[in-house]
């Protein structure tokens, strides 16, 4: 299968999703919830930091961590927080983008500041993908290349939050997606990841949906072919 044909395969499951999503706010808010942490986990576990979704929810729910799992759980409740809250990339590009790249910034290291991106840069990244937001999918494609190419890979974790905020951003222009945007003074973050209610339109979580022959869609029993959930079908 060619790269159009899978994009627009991944694109045309993927606005399924979001109808069966959109018909039924609390499925939504369930499915994201549960989504976003299979996909911290899996973001994380990309970067070789190993944490199951059960290690995260013992960490949110009672502080308790192996001390082998409690950097890998600390960057993943960051990425949780991000993915759940990913802000409004077209109208904040630059709070927003920060944000990613706090919340992606390994555990106990030190970014480089010569790989640090320029304030007026933020908003080409976004506007890379903008310039494709009738494909969702491939504007978040977009987002994230442009920032890998001026960041120069220093960050593969904000790569792949930077497309699920585009990505999510994306949907929303084109009028079916409800406006997810929430201002900093009403999240509560610090109440914890767990139970925090998610403000975003993604519907392609990037870390869950890669499969060992590509880039799949999940299926989920609960929400037809849904990016996320237990069996892998890969596209390609």
């Amino acid at each position: 299968m060619d790269v159009g044909s899978l994009l627009l395969s991944a694109e045309t499951q993927a606005a399924r999703v979001e109808g069966i999503l959109l018909a039924d706010p609390a499925v939504a808010a369930l499915w994201r919830m549960e989504t976003s942490l299979l996909e911290a986990a899996a973001s994380v576990g990309l970067e070789g930091e190993r944490i199951s979704t059960q290690g995260m929810v013992l960490r949110l729910t009672s502080g308790i961590a192996m001390e082998e799992d409690a950097r890998a759980a600390e960057m993943a409740l960051k990425v949780l927080t991000v993915i759940r809250r990913p802000g409004d990339p077209f109208s904040a590009p630059v709070a927003a983008l920060r944000r990613i790249e706090a919340a992606a910034a390994p555990i106990g290291q030190t970014r480089d500041e010569g790989d640090r991106l320029e304030d007026a840069e933020l908003p080409l990244v976004v506007e890379a993908g903008r310039a494709w937001f009738h494909v969702p999918i491939l504007a978040g494609w977009r987002a994230a290349a442009s920032y890998a190419f001026r960041s120069r890979r220093s960050s593969p974790v904000a790569e792949r939050l930077i497309f699920m905020a585009v990505e999510g951003a994306a949907r929303h222009l084109q009028g079916l997606s409800p406006d997810k945007r929430v201002g900093r003074d009403e999240l509560d973050e610090r109440a914890g990841g767990l139970l925090m209610p998610a403000v975003a339109g993604w519907i392609v979580p990037p870390s869950v949906s890669l499969t060992r022959t590509g880039l799949g869609l999940v299926a989920d029993d609960r929400v037809g072919h849904v990016p996320g959930g237990r069996h892998a079908e890969p596209l390609a």
